[in-house]
């Protein structure tokens, strides 16, 4: 009898155990989120953009600072979450579920990344580009890798804010910590190079404007070639 009783202890100790493990699995994470209406894209000034475009939340990893240089190795070296501007609505939307230790997915590297590690207390950006929004890329190892689709002739911008910051999250917390433009929402700058060609925000209208870096190569092409010239001077000046 004592072996059936603890057989019996047993069985419901287990039943106990899957209930827990279903429970928790129903559970939602902490989510964190980028929602603003009314922004109006360009690509260039003037140009408005028509289609759903792909945008990433998240920050760069390992000490990697973006330049117009290195733009191909942005998404790689990019560690965010996959989300799209609407057309219709003039809309940015990207949100993502992170668990204990802010763990979530990510989209760091070519394969789609959950599990990754997301430091609390890290600036965060708002990337995108031209690129045409395509919800396949979510899972699809290969799309992922380069989700903004960053490269020398396609138009990109970066915005960030003071107020963007990592928060701590929990498996527990079902809150949501969403993001919005602010007065202090800007372009970012790295190394020197505003990424974008102008940005602006009505906090009371509630409505912006967001023009791209048109062709990244050619900005990048008159900042080496304004270097040189300064250059030239320089070494003139100093034979006089």
């Amino acid at each position: 009898m004592k072996l059936k009783s603890n057989r019996y202890s047993l069985a419901g100790l287990c039943g106990v155990v899957l209930t827990l493990l279903s429970f928790q699995n129903d559970l939602s994470a902490t989510t964190v989120a980028v929602s603003q209406t009314n922004v109006f894209l360009f690509s260039a000034p003037e140009i408005a953009v028509t289609v759903n475009t792909a945008a990433k939340l998240g920050y760069f990893t390992g000490g990697f600072t973006p330049t117009l240089a290195n733009i191909t190795s942005w998404d790689e070296n990019f560690r965010g979450f996959n989300g799209f501007w609407q057309a219709s609505t003039k809309r940015f939307s990207v949100s993502m579920s992170l668990g204990d230790n802010n763990v979530g997915g990510g989209t760091q590297t070519g394969a789609t990344g959950f599990g990754q590690t997301n430091a609390v207390g890290s600036r965060l950006y708002l990337i995108g580009s031209t690129t045409a929004y395509n919800s396949g890329t979510h899972t699809s190892s290969v799309l992922n890798a380069d989700y903004v689709g960053a490269t020398s002739s396609t138009p990109v911008f970066v915005l960030t804010d003071t107020s963007w910051i990592m928060p701590t999250t929990t498996a527990l917390d079902t809150s949501t910590t969403s993001f919005a433009f602010t007065a202090n929402t800007a372009l970012a700058v790295f190394g020197g190079t505003t990424m974008g060609s102008s940005f602006s925000f009505n906090t009371a209208t509630q409505t912006g404007s967001l023009v791209m870096i048109p062709e990244p190569s050619t900005l990048s092409l008159g900042v080496v070639g304004l270097a040189s010239l300064l250059s030239f001077h320089r070494r003139r000046n100093q034979k006089k």
